[in-house]
């Protein structure tokens, strides 16, 4: 019967502390993202990696307190990231620049720590995993052999006639400040773990590092 009531009082504990600390983060921010890309065939072996772009992203997060310092954030974000890269071809002679852009949906998922500096607000660590969802995008291919290049949308899918894969999941890590006034700011690494090209001679894996400016509007004050 004790082990009961300390079980139901740790439980309620846990519940009204996490309620306690409930808010909603919405936020905006830059990237820069780039794609490794390796290359084989009978013909080429190398790997190449790509020249990160400037891109950017927004959403919002909804972040729940477990006990002090410690929270659960979950969030929903779309991404706008691009890269370009230099492709060898067979002749080893020629060269194809490379740019894309691409537009995704982004769910991050974190259990975060924060280090309290009293009156000066205070600084947070976090770790966890995302997924992401691509559903659209375009590149443009300019063959310095030929003279000439064109734009087109991605096709995103599994077979060989597609460009991308359209789903990736991975790491992420974040370390950020909460100011005193509601503002924050977070600096956030993520690697993708997905093989993302559905060529079998040719390996795409993303990565990349974001910062973004929020406001932590708190639902239940404590």
């Amino acid at each position: 019967m004790k082990k009961t009531i300390l079980l139901t009082a740790l439980v309620a504990f846990g519940v009204h502390s996490a309620q306690a600390q409930l808010s909603i983060r919405p936020e905006l921010g830059f990237n820069s993202a780039k794609t490794n890309m390796s290359y084989k065939n009978e013909m080429i072996d190398t790997a190449s990696g790509t020249t990160a772009k400037i891109g950017y992203e927004g959403g919002f997060s909804v972040r729940a307190g477990i006990i002090a310092g410690l929270s659960v954030e979950a969030g929903v974000l779309y991404r706008h990231m691009q890269f370009k890269s230099v492709r060898p071809t067979p002749s080893l002679a020629d060269k194809i620049d490379e740019s894309y852009k691409l537009n995704y949906g982004m769910i991050p998922v974190s259990l975060n720590y924060d280090f309290g500096l009293g009156r000066a607000g205070s600084i947070f660590i976090g770790a966890g995993g995302y997924w992401v969802h691509a559903f659209s995008g375009t590149y443009y291919k300019y063959d310095h052999w030929y003279n000439q290049g064109y734009e087109a949308d991605m096709a995103f899918g599994d077979t060989r006639q597609d460009n991308y894969k359209p789903n990736d999941m991975g790491l992420l890590f974040q370390v950020g400040y909460n100011t005193p006034v509601g503002i924050f700011i977070r600096f956030r690494y993520d690697k993708g773990f997905e093989e993302l090209s559905p060529n079998e001679n040719v390996s795409y894996k993303n990565s990349a590092f974001s910062f973004s400016v929020g406001y932590d509007i708190k639902i239940i004050k404590y």
